[in-house]
């Protein structure tokens, strides 16, 4: 399995953060549970939300994942934002009571996000403490 911590779509805008956990085996029986937050946007808009935090790109933020027996949840600010079960992952097998690595990757393009509209996209500064 894999647990990703804080995902950012730069085309989404920088005010959406998304948690994600992979699972199964690899090729076409890959499965994923995904949930995203945008911070200070209005209740009507998708994914969920959270005011008042501040922009993703302007002000320094808390990324958390709490990892329990049967259960993983995500935060932001110390604000649960998603949860994932054992229960709700079956019938395939719950990985995530192992022992895990943590890797930092700041990826630029793939699958999902797609390609960088420009070389300016990727320029910048990442911040770890």
């Amino acid at each position: 399995g894999e647990i990703d911590i804080m995902e950012n779509i730069g085309r989404e805008g920088p005010n959406t953060v998304h948690g994600t956990v992979h699972y199964g085996l690899d090729g076409p029986q890959h499965q994923y549970f995904e949930s995203g937050i945008t911070l200070s946007t209005p209740k009507t808009s998708t994914p969920s939300y959270i005011a008042s935090l501040g922009s993703l790109n302007e002000t320094f933020h808390t990324y958390a994942v709490e990892r329990l027996p049967g259960v993983i949840r995500w935060y932001i600010d110390d604000i649960e934002y998603s949860s994932i079960t054992e229960e709700e992952m079956k019938p395939y097998h719950w990985s995530f009571d192992e022992e895990f690595y943590f890797i930092f990757n700041l990826a630029v393009g793939g699958n999902w996000p797609g390609n960088p509209l420009d070389e300016a996209s990727s320029d910048g500064d990442a911040t770890v403490f």
